[in-house]
């Protein structure tokens, strides 16, 4: 747990936090690029895909890969956006390794949704009532 780490504070892990396994845990987007956008992440604080441990490598990607079948089937899509940003140069704004996962539908919507995968700044965050919807239809 990192001090100033969004993804290490307690409040955000709690009205966020969708599902979580020994090492990781998956964040509902705050502010998603498309409905279902969901954040896969270490729960102790790593920076970069190359402080992960073994333990965790492992943790992440099956919850990656059960993730990404989950929001295929709820959201009641066939493809999906994965994607790591590592590094400030990369497009990572906030310094917690994160892997974003979105579902998605064949269109010519995913170079949109790249662009603005590195503007987040520029995303509006959802509402707690649209929050807790959206993580009910995960959780169920």
């Amino acid at each position: 747990m990192k001090k100033n780490c969004p993804f290490c504070t307690k409040t955000i892990i709690k009205n966020e936090r969708v599902y979580e396994s020994p090492y990781s845990q998956i964040l509902y987007n705050i502010k998603p690029i498309y409905q279902g956008h969901v954040l896969v992440m270490p729960k102790a604080h790593r920076g970069s895909i190359n402080d992960l441990t073994k333990k965790e490598i492992a943790d992440i990607f099956n919850i990656l890969i059960k993730s990404n079948q989950i929001l295929k089937l709820a959201y009641k899509k066939r493809s999906s956006i994965i994607l790591i940003q590592d590094g400030k140069e990369a497009g990572q704004t906030i310094p917690h390794l994160h892997i974003h996962v979105i579902p998605m539908d064949v269109s010519n919507k995913t170079k949109k949704i790249l662009r603005e995968a590195q503007e987040s700044s520029r995303r509006k965050s959802l509402s707690k009532e649209n929050m807790k919807r959206e993580i009910k239809i995960l959780r169920e």
